[in-house]
């Protein structure tokens, strides 16, 4: 149903055939190679990501986009399937779940990081959960190459091993060296960056294919300018209710948790899928970091009471947009009926006369 609905959302968006994104980004590491203004453009991530592209930018672009998306599949599988298997679950049918989800291909048809990002991740709760506290800081900067949704992750990192003294230095530790090395490589552009960003949401016309709450509640911003969303009180109402759930959610896994390991893998993945869901720049692509939540959820280990919410959580990051969420339901909803009519009176079943249903 998940791939039906990557199917008819491609049918009304022919455009993101194409890679345009990754183009964007091939581009600015083009400028960058060449001495020219990074910003200006249509590129606005932070300017690690055009040094991370710049060797694919000597290559043709088809060569490059392979190269990027083969990577991208590989540490999504990578962590995918390794945590899959810390939970029980069946590592092959995960992975493929995983990878072939209508998040995952939507993005790696537009170029996007997520899935290279989303396999970071994972890769760094797995980390977590061996006590490899080092390891998991380390990772934690570097999935700031989209920091307008990961950001809370090096926060939670260091709140949730705060207690544990041991752990909080090596995560310390991890995290200046995963952040020096990243600084390193670009951080003499980082104003530039901050400037581009100013610039290009001012000159933005569209956001197109919004799939957070405040598009949900909010029709309206569906393809507003940036500025209108930042503009929208609906939106700050939505966030402002996202970071209290945060915070929230955070705290009570501290207090409930019974080991630093199992702290810190609940305090990073529920509050990041609560600020995913809340966020006011999160598109279709962009659920996939939701995922690890949902395969946390999904732990056969886990009891019935959380059944609820993975049910809530399922079709967010099974589903790309609100709209083929709601036409495949549909569809279902018509194809539970046209299956139950037929169980009820297919061959074979005799009509129950009413007055036996009466007296029963």
């Amino acid at each position: 149903m998940g791939l039906a609905s990557l199917v008819f959302e491609l049918g009304f968006r022919a455009y993101a055939l194409t890679p345009s994104d990754f183009q964007t980004f091939l581009a600015a590491s083009h400028r960058l190679m060449a001495g020219l203004p990074l910003y200006g453009g249509r590129f606005v991530s932070p300017p690690e990501l055009a040094v991370i592209l710049a060797p694919l930018a000597v290559v043709p672009v088809p060569v490059a986009y392979a190269i990027f998306v083969a990577a991208s599949i590989g540490i999504l599988a990578w962590g995918t399937g390794w945590y899959a298997r810390e939970l029980g679950l069946n590592g092959w049918w995960t992975v493929v779940a995983v990878v072939l989800s209508p998040q995952g291909w939507w993005g790696l048809m537009l170029g996007q990081p997520d899935a290279l990002l989303v396999g970071l991740l994972l890769l760094a709760v797995v980390a977590v959960r061996h006590q490899r506290w080092t390891a998991a800081g380390a990772i934690g900067p570097w999935l700031l190459l989209k920091p307008d949704l990961t950001w809370p992750v090096v926060p939670l990192l260091i709140a949730a091993a705060w207690r544990d003294v041991g752990a909080r230095r090596q995560v310390v530790t991890g995290l200046a060296l995963g952040g020096s090395t990243f600084l390193l490589m670009a951080g003499w552009l980082l104003p530039t960056w901050v400037v581009g960003l100013a610039h290009f949401g001012g000159r933005s016309q569209f956001q197109g294919l919004l799939s957070g709450l405040p598009d949900l509640l909010g029709g309206e911003l569906r393809a507003a300018p940036a500025h209108q969303i930042l503009a929208s009180p609906l939106t700050w109402a939505i966030v402002g209710a996202g970071l209290v759930a945060m915070v929230a959610a955070a705290l009570l896994a501290g207090r409930r948790a019974t080991s630093t390991s199992q702290r810190m893998e609940w305090m990073i993945l529920v509050p990041l899928a609560v600020w995913i869901a809340t966020s006011p720049y999160l598109h279709a692509e962009d659920a996939l970091f939701a995922v690890p939540l949902a395969l946390r959820l999904a732990d056969s280990g886990n009891s019935w009471s959380r059944l609820p919410l993975l049910l809530i959580l399922l079709p967010w990051v099974v589903f790309p947009t609100w709209g083929a969420l709601s036409a495949i339901f549909a569809l279902g909803l018509a194809g539970a009926g046209v299956a139950l009519m037929v169980r009820e009176t297919g061959p074979g079943r005799e009509p129950v006369p009413v007055d036996s249903v009466a007296a029963t």
